[in-house]
Order: structure tokens, then C-alpha cells, then sequence
């Protein structure tokens, strides 16, 4: 999806009205291929079709979501892309369960590596959301992002809720798991990191994220 918005010149009211315009297009475009998905999904005569779906319904609304936000916030940190998506978790989640989100200083971020960090923790977050609290179980998921010594990133996704099976494993970005972990392996080669999953205690589980930063 091509940020039109990001390069809309703000003295051009011809130009700001074709972009709305473009704009208003693309929405009703993703609606109509939502739509035609989740036709295709009531359609489905095995459980696993369905699902597939789901999740590429799921995919095209947190991608449209992305991309919205990078033409309003094309200016602004990924701390400011985060902010805006934590708003949206935490109106899908109910009180039971608490978003924490902490967002130290990257510097200047490429408007792609923003989106794909944006995409990356939208897919943890609603993984855990799903996953993590079953049966109306309490509790917390943060979400931490930070420049390191080494000048890397990491971005670190973290839940206490029941956890996984198995210790330590890192993800292999040749092997696809499932579909969402596929998904993460593929965002995260396109920033050149990488992604670590664990279980910390007996309880919870941990994706750990690192990509080099640009030079200045």
C-alpha cells in the first residue's frame, strides 16, 4: 500500500482534496475485500479453511489500520505509532486484561521500518489477547521497545498468562511453524533482526525482537 498522504504538499488544496479522495477509495476498497473474505470464510466446509480467513481478514484490516496511521503520523516515532495502536488493543481487550506499553528513544526510523515494528507488535499483542487468557483468566501484556548499547533495537512482547510448552527456542526465519509465526519470521527478516521466543516461568511467554539501527 503506497502512503500517498506522507507526500500530499499542505498548501495544495487541490492536491489535500484528491488525496481525501484516494483516500476515501482505499477504505471503501478494503471493505469490499473484507467483505468477499468473510463471504468466503461462511462458505468454508473445514474448520481449518475458515481460519485461514479469519486470519487473512484479521492481516488486511491490521495492515490498513498501519497504513492510515502512517499518513497521519508520517512525521512522528514509532512511540507515536504504538501509542495510537495500544488505544485500539486496549478497546478489544476488556478489563481483565491490562496493556502496558513502554517506548524509549530510537531515533529516526525509515516510514517502512515504523510500519513492519507496528505490524510486528500488532501480531504479538493479538496473539496473546487470543491465546494467553482463557477461561475469562486476568492479566497483564507489555509491550517494550528500546535502543540498546550495541545500537540495536529490541522490542519485547511479553505476557504472564498460561504460557507455552518448552523452554527457550529461537524462531527460524526457513521454517514456518504456523501462519503467525510465518508472518513474524517474514516481518522480521524484512528489518534484518532477530525474533526469540521463550517461556520465562512456568507461567507467561516472552518474543524478543533485536534489528540493527541506521548509522546516522
Amino acid at each position: 500500500m503506497v502512503n500517498l498522504l506522507a507526500t500530499k504538499d499542505p498548501t495544495d488544496a487541490q492536491g489535500d482534496m484528491r488525496l481525501r479522495e484516494i483516500e476515501h477509495r482505499h477504505s471503501n476498497l478494503m471493505q469490499i475485500v473484507s467483505g468477499l473474505l468473510r463471504s468466503r470464510e461462511r462458505m468454508a466446509d473445514h474448520d481449518e479453511t475458515r481460519e485461514a480467513f479469519r486470519y487473512a481478514t484479521d492481516l488486511l484490516h491490521a495492515v490498513s489500520t498501519l497504513n492510515r496511521l502512517s499518513a497521519k503520523e508520517s512525521g512522528g516515532s514509532v512511540s507515536d505509532h504504538l501509542n495510537s495502536l495500544s488505544k485500539q488493543w486496549r478497546a478489544i481487550c476488556d478489563d481483565r486484561i491490562a496493556i502496558i506499553l513502554r517506548c524509549g528513544n530510537l531515533g529516526p526510523l525509515s516510514q517502512s521500518e515504523k510500519v513492519v515494528v507496528g505490524l510486528l507488535a500488532q501480531e504479538l499483542v493479538f496473539n496473546a489477547i487470543k491465546h494467553a487468557f482463557p477461561d475469562g483468566r486476568r492479566g497483564d501484556i507489555k509491550v517494550f521497545v528500546s535502543c540498546q548499547e550495541d545500537q540495536t533495537a529490541l522490542l519485547i512482547v511479553e505476557d504472564d498468562g498460561i504460557g507455552l510448552a518448552g523452554g527457550v527456542r529461537e524462531a527460524s526465519m526457513q521454517r514456518k511453524e504456523s501462519r503467525g509465526m510465518g508472518l513474524l519470521a517474514h516481518l522480521t527478516s524484512v528489518i534484518k533482526g532477530t525474533m526469540i521466543a521463550e517461556a520465562p516461568t512456568s507461567r507467561g511467554h516472552r518474543v524478543s525482537i533485536t534489528w540493527p539501527l541506521r548509522a546516522d
